[in-house]
């Protein structure tokens, strides 16, 4: 009887563990002429999205994602190996592109990569793009507090002030 009820303390214990992600926060931020937005994931079960494009203050929003697409955003985030790139990618010559940022925040540890163009690493395109299909994807609803989405430096294109 004792065993018994070893085992079932066991397997409640573990199966009340959190899975352990590999990121505290996680932040894919795209910045472009036609697209200002960025989408956080966290350690919840919840994915943070701001909407910032022709506006002075973002528009917040949140969801609730189905189990497998916020296990395919954790399987993408687990791939992107942030120790493999330089932190800025620029392509030269390029004036309507888009900036895409990846952060990650472990603990006091902040990862980062910006990129601006159709450059080398082109695994970060085939990261940006999985991301941005899958949050897509999403349906997300208003979300009036604000959002810590880190340091968003390259990403949020300056406003250019009109002269007539």
């Amino acid at each position: 009887m004792n065993r018994f009820l070893s085992l079932i303390l066991f397997f409640a214990l573990t199966s009340c563990t959190k899975k352990e992600v590999p990121f505290d926060m996680f932040v894919f931020s795209v910045g472009s002429y036609t697209k200002d937005f960025s989408v956080k994931i966290d350690n919840s079960d919840t994915v943070y999205y701001q909407n910032r494009f022709k506006m002075k203050t973002g528009r917040n929003y949140y969801a609730v994602p189905k189990k497998a697409d916020m296990d395919s955003l954790v399987a993408i985030i687990k791939k992107l190996e942030f120790s493999r790139y330089d932190t800025f990618y620029l392509q030269q010559n390029l004036m309507d592109g888009a900036g895409i940022k990846f952060l990650k925040r472990k603990g006091k540890t902040e990862d980062w990569v910006y990129f601006y163009g159709d450059i080398d690493p082109k695994d970060l395109n085939v990261y940006a793009n999985k991301l941005y299909i899958l949050t897509k994807r999403i349906s997300f609803k208003p979300y009036s507090k604000k959002i810590d989405l880190g340091n968003l430096k390259y990403v949020q294109i300056p406003e250019v002030p009109f002269t007539p």
